[in-house]
């Protein structure tokens, strides 16, 4: 357990400080001042002006924050001087953290994820796999009429397949098997599409590893829709936090267990998996974080792209008011979300 936390601090650390530095990468090129770029909190280890901005590391490295003077709060409430190109500059800034977001998640899918054949590795227990007699070796060939030759294609077709009866054809020892099952929730209750194998690993050529990455980066969105779905949904309650929202108490004991159960037959797939895992956290984060809700990125860019259309400045009480309640409403949703986990996982 304190593996896993260590593991999720870090990717924090590093995928906040990435976000900040896309911020950071294109207020400069803009013309911003960017006062200073903090990795961390508490007191200062390291600190260094280099062309204008001061770059600290602080003593705990799992938060980062880049102040640039032409986003900050002050001048957002209080510009008189209406001015097109600067407000084109800051739309630009903002999309630029969201944006490196997605290259590091698409990175990672590219390098990693798309890595696994159709070929049986082991099989989990309990599973359906286990449950219908899916055996080391076997050869998943088919899925409901669709050929599969990765395991890739096979995950995204359970998805898509997900509390339905499914048609399974496998060839072992060069003879064709039909298995008939229907994949449900029974099993492992966070996954509706849960089947148990662990698949063997794959070379890709270049234009194959990129067209799997593509077709995961297309599984993201997928998932990622149903989850903000499941939060607006009249099923988002405490019992069905594992489908819905999950704070970051459900999320460590959802990858401690996703974790402890895939390396009792592969570590080397159990940390695949935990950081395909992280990815989809981080892409839905990412996703969220471009909402045209006021505390959010995608909501500076709204009130921004208002005023290009609107060719003057928002009336800045008008923003005042909205800027306090947007952020004072986050922070009870969030307050919400944790003591919910803590009832429902604790």
């Amino acid at each position: 357990m304190i593996v896993i936390i260590t593991l999720i601090i870090f990717w924090v650390g590093i995928s906040i400080l990435i976000h900040e530095v896309g911020h950071l990468i294109m207020a400069k090129r803009v013309g911003f001042e960017v006062k200073e770029l903090n990795i961390g909190w508490g007191p200062d280890i390291i600190k260094k002006k280099w062309k204008g901005t001061i770059y600290s590391l602080k003593l705990l490295p799992i938060w980062a924050c880049c102040s640039i003077n032409e986003l900050g709060d002050d001048i957002f409430l209080n510009e008189v001087k209406y001015n097109k190109k600067k407000i084109v500059k800051k739309i630009k800034t903002l999309i630029a953290g969201p944006l490196m977001d997605f290259i590091l998640v698409f990175f990672l899918i590219f390098y990693l994820a798309p890595s696994y054949s159709n070929v049986v590795l082991g099989v989990q227990s309990p599973s359906t796999a286990e449950e219908i007699g899916i055996q080391k070796g076997d050869i998943i060939i088919q899925v409901d009429q669709e050929e599969i030759t990765t395991y890739s294609q096979f995950a995204e077709k359970l998805y898509e397949l997900k509390g339905q009866e499914v048609k399974l054809k496998i060839e072992r020892q060069g003879l064709v098997k039909e298995k008939s099952f229907l994949l449900n929730n029974n099993i492992n209750p966070n996954e509706d599409w849960f089947f148990g194998v662990l698949p063997d690993k794959l070379n890709y050529s270049l234009f194959e590893r990129t067209r799997g990455s593509f077709n995961i980066l297309k599984n993201f969105f997928i998932i990622t829709g149903d989850i903000i779905r499941n939060i607006f949904s009249k099923n988002n309650s405490v019992e069905s936090s594992g489908n819905g929202t999950m704070g970051i108490i459900g999320i460590i004991r959802y990858l401690y267990t996703d974790y402890q159960m895939y390396s009792t037959y592969s570590l080397r797939f159990a940390t695949i998996n935990f950081i395909t895992s992280i990815m989809i956290i981080n892409f839905i984060i990412m996703l969220v974080n471009l909402i045209p809700y006021p505390a959010l990125d995608g909501g500076r860019v709204l009130i921004y792209c208002i005023e290009l259309i609107k060719g003057d400045y928002i009336n800045k009480k008008i923003k005042a008011v909205t800027l306090t309640w947007a952020n004072i409403l986050l922070f009870l949703w969030l307050i919400y979300i944790l003591l919910r986990d803590i009832l429902f996982f604790i």
